[in-house]
């Protein structure tokens, strides 16, 4: 069975009534955060894995582990990116980024992909590995606007692919480009298979992707909100390298009025019923008296047999706007439903923002003037993201004031609500679990998750890998059923509340109980070079992270032992080669 770990365990004590939440604000100079360089490519991350949030703007802020002071990690910083999506691509345990980048920085036109790779302790420097990855400025130089990147694992061989989406070219035209899906080759390379997964056609203004397993056959599918008046995407994976477009069969692609469809800025993508399906809410860009769809979406998914979706918007107490952008699905008063946020991101007729709660059976209520943010006013995109660890969702997001603009993290309150957070740890190469699917069940409540990049769109970087369940009043948890990228299952039983959980999947072969303590903190090696190794003189045992037994490295006749790695990955070496003895961790590069 996995291994549990309870990482923090927080009571919120005296708190307000059960369903009342208020937020606070505090700048980022409050919070030890001198500058935020950048209004897109801000985002929350557990970057040294340590059990608290850290913050990203072109630079790692690591959180000093009480959520109240953040220091700048100069080792971390970036001179080029926009949307950035973090997982560990290479398998060492660490958060790596994807992300784009304009061409010379001035031009919406050209843009090439980015890698960079976090190197662990001690010194945690952020490298950028692109062109050792077959990408950057010398291959991957596209004409179009790059936006949206998500890490996933398409063909399920535990290596993490990315998806990444095109917006237009020329900038304005409305001409679309094809999107990109890269296939990762071992953690060594990436190759784009595009056009051979059918992704690349056809050639729309896409803005953000959206990822899950809508039908739940355990790989992962892609929604693409569109703009530009075209119709979204729900590209379903055939589970043969391939995908089909779905959209209109399953009822998603969005109202067809006279002759155009919608303009979409992206999908927050949850079970805003609480069925174990996941869902699709978008809202609308429309401009009165202009064709096109003129309605936001909460599409709900119907399940088996069909995987179709019905629209329940008109009814869920939601309003239309003229400008609906950005979506964000959270559950910030921890009573067991996904609430929304969505922007105006464009500020027009009048600045605006939206926070919906929901109320159950996909009602909602409009609470923007009533939980302390603030007045309307133009917001770019919301974050949701507990940076202090006490269960409550907390709130970053850019504001603009017409002239600038201003970094704002909302703190929020908590309730009488109970709540669990849990961080999933998955077996070598796909350690930060991306499409594990989580049902988390207290009595009658079941609240699901995956970890998936899925909410996408064009202006914020909203995923983070730590899963959050509000729980209501319930006081323990009765049942987490965790279904692994691999489709191992997972089942934990009467688990405490108001509590964050590591669960690491396994255990694999190196974790027996034969094999002995646990493995050491890991050193760095590079493939083809010769290591001498400590040891008991007995030789080495050596392992690699899936828990196959690579090879027994016996003494030379100087009596010291000698082992040239081959191959990049995760190896646990044995300092007996019977498989007793110490244990120390290697990773190859």
């Amino acid at each position: 069975m996995a291994g549990i770990r309870l990482l923090v365990l927080t009571a919120f004590g005296a708190a307000a009534a059960a369903g009342q939440v208020t937020f606070t604000l505090r700048t980022p100079a409050a919070l030890g955060i001198d500058t935020v360089f950048s209004y897109i490519n801000n985002s929350f991350v557990d970057y040294d894995q340590d059990g608290w949030l850290d913050f990203f703007s072109y630079v790692i802020y690591r959180n000093d582990g009480s959520g109240e002071h953040f220091t700048r990690l100069d080792s971390t910083r970036i001179l080029e990116s926009e949307l950035v999506d973090w997982a560990d691509f290479d398998g060492d345990g660490d958060p790596d980024l994807v992300t784009n980048r304009k061409y010379g920085g001035n031009t919406y036109d050209t843009n090439f992909i980015l890698v960079y790779r976090n190197e662990g302790p001690p010194f945690w420097t952020l490298r950028n590995v692109s062109e050792l990855l077959g990408l950057g400025r010398r291959d991957t130089i596209f004409d179009r606007d790059l936006v949206d990147p998500a890490w996933l694992d398409y063909n399920q061989d535990g290596w993490l692919d990315f998806f990444l989406t095109s917006y237009e070219w020329p900038y304005n035209s409305a001409q679309g480009k094809p999107d990109h899906l890269f296939r990762s080759e071992a953690g060594q390379s990436f190759t784009d298979v595009s056009d051979e997964s059918g992704i690349a056609t056809p050639w729309y203004c896409s803005r953000g992707a959206s990822l899950f397993d809508f039908d739940e056959d355990g790989d992962v599918d892609i929604f693409v909100s569109v703009y530009r008046l075209q119709p979204n995407l729900l590209w379903q994976n055939n589970g043969d390298g391939t995908f089909t477009d779905v959209a209109e069969a399953k009822g998603v692609q969005g109202l067809y009025i006279g002759g155009y469809y919608g303009h979409n800025i992206g999908a927050a993508l949850a079970d805003y019923n609480n069925d174990g399906h996941l869902d699709i809410f978008t809202p609308i860009t429309h401009h009165a008296g202009y064709p096109g769809d003129s309605t936001g979406h909460l599409w709900i998914n119907n399940g088996p047999p069909n995987w179709d979706f019905t629209c329940r918007f008109q009814g869920s107490g939601m309003r239309n706007t003229e400008i609906g952008s950005s979506p964000s699905g959270a559950d910030f008063d921890n009573d067991g439903d996904i609430d929304l946020l969505w922007t105006n991101i464009y500020g027009a007729p009048r600045p605006d923002y939206y926070l919906y709660r929901n109320d159950g059976n996909c009602h909602f209520t409009d609470v923007s003037d009533s939980v302390g943010l603030g007045p309307r006013q133009r917001i770019n995109y919301g974050i949701w993201a507990d940076f202090n660890n006490d269960g409550a969702l907390d709130l970053f997001w850019a504001r603009y004031d017409g002239s600038a603009y201003h970094y704002e993290f909302w703190v929020n309150s908590g309730n009488a609500n109970h709540w669990l957070e849990l961080d999933l740890r998955g077996n070598y190469p796909n350690t930060s679990a991306i499409g594990a699917r989580i049902d988390v069940w207290a009595e009658s409540l079941r609240v699901t998750r995956e970890v998936l990049h899925n909410q996408g769109e064009h202006y914020g970087s909203l995923f983070i890998g730590r899963q959050h369940f509000g729980l209501g009043q319930h006081t323990m948890v009765d049942s987490v059923v965790i279904r692994w990228p691999d489709g191992e299952r997972t089942v934990a039983t009467q688990l405490p509340v108001d509590t964050i959980i590591t669960i690491t999947q396994g255990p694999p072969a190196v974790q027996e109980p034969r094999l002995g303590q646990k493995p050491m903190t890991a050193s760095i090696a590079l493939r083809g070079k010769e290591l001498q190794l400590a040891g008991s003189g007995a030789g080495v045992l050596v392992i690699d992270g899936s828990g196959r037994v690579r090879e027994r490295v016996l003494p030379g006749p100087d009596g010291k032992t000698r082992w040239r790695p081959n191959a990049a990955g995760v190896y646990f070496l044995f300092d007996r080669a019977d498989g007793s003895g110490r244990v120390s961790k290697v990773i190859v590069r």
